[in-house]
C-alpha cells in the first residue's frame, strides 16, 4: 500500500507546490513607542472614555487583531485583548 502524502507535502512534477497548500499568514506587529510616561495604557474599546484594562511598555511588541481610525486592537498574551492608541505604536508587517 502506498505511502500516504499530505497536502502540504504534494509536489508536481515541475517541482511546484500544490495549490492545497497554505502558508501561515502573517499577523502584523504592534510594536510599543515611546511615551512621555514611559508605558502606554491599553483600554478596553477604542477611546480614552474606557476602562484602562493594562500597560504596555516601549520596545514591546503585540499581535494587531483589529483596527480603526487612531487605535490598534492588540492581543496581550495571558491578558486577554484590549486597545491602543495609535500615536504612541506603530504597525509592521
Amino acid at each position: 500500500m502506498p505511502e500516504e502524502v499530505s497536502p502540504a507535502e504534494q509536489v508536481s512534477p515541475e517541482g511546484e507546490v500544490s495549490e492545497e497548500e497554505t502558508l501561515p499568514e502573517k499577523v502584523p506587529q504592534i510594536p510599543i513607542g515611546e511615551t512621555e510616561t514611559g508605558w502606554l495604557r491599553v483600554r478596553e474599546k477604542p477611546g480614552t472614555v474606557y476602562p484602562e484594562i493594562a500597560k504596555v511598555y516601549p520596545a514591546e511588541s503585540y499581535p494587531l487583531l483589529e483596527e480603526t481610525p487612531g487605535w490598534y486592537k492588540i492581543e496581550l498574551d495571558d491578558r486577554g485583548e484590549g486597545w491602543v492608541f495609535a500615536k504612541y505604536a506603530s504597525k509592521s508587517e
